[in-house]
C-alpha cells in the first residue's frame, strides 16, 4: 500500500557575532523561505515479523 508523506519545517537564524579567525563579522539573522519540492522514493519490505528492509 503507498503511503505519502509531507513535511514542513521553519528555520529561525538569530543574529551572531562569528568567531575570531573570521574577523569578528556581524551576521544578520532571519528566517529563510524552503519552498522546493524535495522528490524521494522509498520502499519497504517486511522480512519477518522482526524484520524490515527500507531502501530509499
Amino acid at each position: 500500500m503507498p503511503v505519502f508523506v509531507t513535511s514542513t519545517a521553519n528555520l529561525i537564524v538569530y543574529d551572531f557575532t562569528n568567531i575570531a579567525s573570521y574577523n569578528c563579522s556581524f551576521v544578520d539573522g532571519g528566517e529563510p523561505s524552503f519552498n522546493e519540492l524535495l522528490e524521494n522514493l522509498g520502499v519497504v519490505y517486511q522480512v519477518s515479523d522482526e524484520h524490515l528492509l527500507y531502501a530509499s
